[in-house]
């Protein structure tokens, strides 16, 4: 796919050469949240989106209107965007919901002024392109409240846009001073065609602001973004961080789109819950990691095989002796003596790997229970460290078990891949109170005496057995505890 933005010079680059209009004071910025049967308590309001969002939110001012709606002010548009791209707000069992208030009426005047603009920067061909690179320091002298933040401003031009050139399929908004997109939610209806939209040059901070144009998420297919503001991520990260919202992207930066993880898992991905504790670092790395932990611990057999690079290494550690006859090979010093056996019980490779992991017993990991450590080393390396439990189905039953899994990821030109994972299982904190005493002292030298084995192996065949010597006796004789003679 070439890009639509060749033919009117540099990519990424706005009329100016990249340089916005002088600044202007910051606008105060407010949300009207409705929904409400009765008088709310503003409180409990604040407490509910500040959960949400996942950061303290606080307005300058507030007001209660007579249908009970809630007119929160805030000191910009970026204080507000966090709100208005919440879905599923709710307050005491009601569904509330969150509008951007426009500050600014166009008068008749300024929209004849905004119509002859946007007519002058439409084309036909050779495509339907709409450039309003550079529009805001254009229109400023004559209409000086102009404001590509404002909906009432955007919400003009998009009347314009949805009755003159509704067909355009390419938009440039460049060097407009953009710190929000919440004021473009209406740009779908009036451009339903758009394929290549620029963005370049404005003062985004967060390419979650691309949710506000979630109706192009099957259809867009460029995207500029180059000369924001956005966290410092590596172009592989943040381009799949824009892929994740517009899947038929082909084109960023002028870039080919990378699609990051290409695990081919043909089934539906249930959302992950919030992971209360967890940590992301840096924090605009969460959705990526996200996506990887729910597509690695959902999916089974032989759909995990592409979660690993060719190289990639497996080990199992268990810390309870009764789980290591269903849990091998283990790597736990207690049980394996001398380096070359805990190396051969490492799994290298991704066949090896495969097959290992599908000689485990079968586990439904319980995602509501994980608790995700998240690093990113550098551009290429990713640490993901997820603590957590599943069911461990064995016939008709089932156990639960607590796991820890380290899975050390690298970016491939196939997408991030698992170059080392570890898994430590044990049983539940809430059953480990119902495990079995220790054996005694004396019974371990008996059986030692009587199976002619080292004291070590004997105490472990007796806590595998439950502390009945018979079972420990046969355990030690089929081979399960290797016995060292006496």
């Amino acid at each position: 796919m070439s890009s639509s933005w060749s033919r009117r010079g540099g990519r990424g680059r706005g009329h100016h050469g990249g340089r916005g209009p002088s600044p202007k004071p910051t606008r105060k910025t407010s949300i009207v949240i409705s929904g409400f049967r009765e008088r709310p308590f503003l409180g409990d309001l604040g407490k509910m989106l500040s959960s949400r969002t996942k950061r303290a939110i606080r307005w300058v001012s507030s007001e209660i209107v007579s249908d009970h709606s809630v007119i929160l002010t805030f000191d910009s548009i970026a204080d507000a965007s966090d709100i208005l791209r919440q879905r599923d707000l709710a307050l005491g069992g009601l569904r509330l919901v969150a509008t951007l208030r426009p500050n600014i009426r166009v008068t008749p005047p300024q929209q004849q002024t905004l119509l002859q603009y946007v007519g002058s920067k439409f084309q036909h061909h050779p495509a339907a392109m709409l450039d309003l690179g550079g529009a805001l320091q254009a229109l400023t002298p004559h209409i000086p409240e102009a404001d590509f933040n404002d909906k009432g401003f955007v919400d003009a031009i998009c009347e314009i846009i949805a009755g003159n050139c509704r067909q355009v399929t390419s938009v440039r908004l460049d060097g407009n001073s953009i710190r929000s997109l919440a004021a473009f939610d209406g740009l779908f209806d009036a451009a339903p065609m758009l394929v290549n939209l620029s963005l370049a040059d404005n003062k985004l901070e967060s390419v979650d602001e691309l949710d506000f144009l979630s109706g192009y998420a099957g259809q867009l297919g460029e995207i500029v973004l180059s000369g924001n503001p956005l966290p410092t991520m590596s172009a592989a990260i943040q381009s799949h961080l824009v892929k994740m919202k517009f899947t038929s992207l082909r084109l960023i930066n002028g870039i080919p789109a990378q699609q990051l993880i290409q695990f081919g898992v043909q089934r539906a991905v249930t959302k992950l819950p919030h992971l209360m504790g967890s940590s992301f670092e840096p924090p605009q790395i969460e959705p990526l990691a996200r996506s990887i932990i729910v597509k690695f611990f959902e999916s089974h057999g032989d759909a995990l095989y592409q979660f690993y690079a060719d190289g990639a290494h497996f080990s199992l550690t268990v810390d309870d002796v009764g789980l290591r006859s269903r849990y091998t090979p283990s790597r736990n010093l207690a049980k394996l003596s001398g380096w070359g056996a805990r190396q051969q019980a490492l799994k290298r490779g991704k066949v090896d790997v495969a097959a290992a992991l599908k000689a485990l017993p079968t586990m439904h990991y319980m995602l509501s229970t994980f608790i995700a450590d998240v690093t990113a080393l550098s551009e290429q390396v990713l640490v993901i460290i997820v603590n957590g439990q599943f069911q461990e189905t064995a016939g008709s039953s089932s156990s639960t078990r607590d796991f820890t899994r380290v899975l050390t990821m690298t970016l491939t030109p196939g997408g991030w891949l698992i170059a080392n994972d570890h898994l430590h299982v044990s049983i539940a904190a809430e059953d480990r109170s119902k495990a079995p005493l220790p054996p005694s002292q004396l019974m371990v030298v008996q059986l030692a005496q009587h199976s002619r084995c080292d004291p070590e192996s004997a105490y472990h065949a007796l806590v595998a057995g439950a502390g009945n010597p018979e079972t420990a006796l046969r355990l030690i004789q089929s081979g399960a505890f290797p016995a060292r003679v006496q």
